[in-house]
């Protein structure tokens, strides 16, 4: 997706990352390690974009990650990732969803980012176009006078849900989909957030969180 191609231009997201059930897939459905060595068969174990500041949270998390790599390289055959399947169970969540998921409403805006950012690690760069308007109108109807977004239509608003929705408007991109922030206000509302240690509050007079 848009983002993701921006962070990881000279890498093809869409076919030789994972094995499949896909017709792009290899006629034997698995990689061995003479295949790993053309192929990256999985995402890279560290983040493209990194800063130069070490604390024991990252350096544990780069220990973790060496540790997955190992394992992952130690694999005489990597498990098949069945595309459409999951493309069904993840273009499902961003539909209309059904009365079941009503507890799970505060968590609308997170539905939207992890699916689009599944849909893009799966590589169907087709979800951008198929939902850059309809996100657009859903993140239209989450957005406050204040600047923020809620979880949705007339609630408070939040850092957290506004980190997601700005999440899934950089996956998919477009001016009609930036165009529904208002930056001006957004930048006032971050203000009052903003805590004289350096933290932020999630929301006015709620909890301040390193998030």
């Amino acid at each position: 997706m848009a983002k993701l191609k921006e962070l990881q231009p000279d890498e093809d997201v869409g076919d030789a990352t994972f094995t499949s059930d896909d017709a792009s897939s290899t006629t034997s459905g698995t990689c061995g390690p003479s295949q790993r060595q053309d192929h990256i068969m999985f995402p890279p174990m560290n983040p493209p974009i990194r800063d130069e500041l070490k604390t024991e949270t990252s350096e544990r998390q780069d220990e973790v990650a060496q540790e997955c790599a190992a394992l992952m390289a130690s694999l005489s055959e990597l498990p098949s990732i069945h595309r459409k399947a999951h493309k069904e169970f993840i273009k499902f969540h961003l539909g209309r969803l059904p009365p079941g998921y009503l507890p799970a409403d505060s968590s609308r805006p997170w539905f939207l980012y992890w699916s689009l950012a599944s849909l893009a690690l799966l590589g169907d760069d087709g979800a951008d176009e198929e939902y850059r308007a309809r996100l657009a109108l859903t993140a239209r109807a989450m957005r406050n006078a204040s600047g923020g977004f809620g979880a949705g239509f007339d609630q408070l608003s939040h850092l957290a849900t506004t980190y997601a929705v700005i999440l899934a408007m950089a996956l998919v991109g477009g001016e009609d989909v930036y165009e529904v922030v208002d930056r001006r206000a957004m930048w006032k509302w971050l203000g009052q957030l903003k805590c004289p240690d350096g933290g932020f509050r999630l929301s006015l007079g709620g909890e301040e969180d390193i998030r």
